[in-house]
C-alpha cells in the first residue's frame, strides 16, 4: 500500500493521470482510508479552480495563436541575423489583442 508521500506526490502531478488501473486504484484506497490525503486532494481541487477561474479560459482562437507564433518567428530570424553576435535576448512585447 502506498504511503501518504507517494500518494499525494501521485495526485499533484500527471503520474495519477498516466497510471496504469493498478495504481489508480491503490490511490484511491489510499484516499479512502486516509483523511488527511483527501483533504490535500480536495485542497488541491480547489486550488486548481480558483486558477482556472482568475487565468480564464485558453486562448481557442487559432488566428491569434498563428499572429503569435508568426512574430515569435519573425523575432527569432532577426536576432539569426543580428551580425553583432550579441548573445544577449532582446524582450519583445508580443501583441496578445
Amino acid at each position: 500500500m502506498l504511503n501518504c508521500k507517494d500518494v499525494t506526490r501521485k495526485i499533484a502531478s500527471d503520474e495519477f493521470r498516466e497510471a496504469g488501473w493498478g495504481e489508480r486504484f491503490a490511490v484511491r484506497l489510499h484516499l479512502f482510508l486516509c483523511r488527511h490525503c483527501r483533504r490535500y486532494a480536495a485542497q488541491l481541487r480547489v486550488i486548481g479552480a480558483a486558477a482556472r477561474e482568475l487565468c480564464g479560459p485558453p486562448a481557442q482562437d487559432p488566428s491569434t495563436l498563428e499572429r503569435l507564433e508568426r512574430q515569435i518567428l519573425e523575432r527569432s530570424r532577426r536576432g539569426a541575423e543580428d551580425k553583432t553576435g550579441s548573445t544577449e535576448k532582446q524582450a519583445g512585447n508580443y501583441d496578445l489583442q
